[in-house]
């Protein structure tokens, strides 16, 4: 399982800005989604940089029952989807076959 963490309502933080209001109602700190994990007996890492996502999918392979990634994301970085629809900007993601 993959949690996608931008600590928050990433896409209400971005587009908030644009009609003139502060992002910080939708953004918040984050509990560490994995500790809970582990805490329900299954496994998990907070992944914060590429050295842990290569180990934590090296232990999600490995492991038996739940495994639980909580990706930490850019809570500034806007999505393309978001961008293309709020401001006009083209997709930058590479294409996916």
């Amino acid at each position: 399982l993959a949690i996608w963490n931008d600590g928050g309502y990433g896409a209400e933080a971005q587009r908030l800005p644009l009609y003139g209001f502060p992002a910080a109602p939708a953004q918040w700190k984050s509990p560490d989604f994995a500790a809970i994990a582990r805490a329900y007996g299954g496994q998990g890492r907070t992944v914060q940089d590429w050295d842990d996502l290569d180990l934590a999918v090296a232990e999600a392979q490995e492991a038996p029952g739940l495994y639980l990634m909580d990706l930490r994301i850019s809570p500034s970085t806007m999505s393309d989807t978001c961008a293309k629809n709020f401001t006009g900007a083209g997709n930058t993601a590479p294409f996916m076959p």
